[in-house]
């Protein structure tokens, strides 16, 4: 008596039988080995990605929360500084002009003044 493997496939057709030789086992083997081996890898990997994931969020929520504080503490203290400081004179209307706001004057009205820009020129 030969030593084979009996292999039966079904589907909704019917049945199939396959005999594996002595030389097929093994690579049927081979085959099972890896795809259980490729399912626990997969698996694992994805619950380490699920962990990763996990702290990610927790590490960004944190930051978040730091964030709101701080926005909180800079709002706090414009309002302390608004209240401390008394207002500006000139300055509650911006002016539209450039010009205006830094006080400059046309350069016809200005004394031709040098400019130095480098020592070599």
């Amino acid at each position: 008596m030969r030593r084979s493997l009996l292999v039966i496939v079904t589907n909704y057709v019917g049945s199939t039988q396959f005999y594996l030789s002595i030389t097929h086992q093994p690579l049927l083997l081979v085959v099972l080995i890896l795809s259980l081996l490729s399912l626990v890898v997969g698996n694992g990997v994805l619950v380490w990605l699920g962990r990763a994931q996990m702290q990610t969020l927790q590490q960004a929520e944190t930051w978040r929360l730091s964030n709101l504080k701080s926005t909180a503490q800079v709002q706090k203290l414009q309002r302390s500084l608004t209240q401390l400081l008394p207002p500006t004179q000139g300055l509650d209307k911006a002016p539209a002009d450039f010009k205006e706001l830094l006080d400059v004057a046309p350069a016809a009205d200005r004394p031709a003044q040098a400019h130095i820009i480098g020592p070599h020129s």
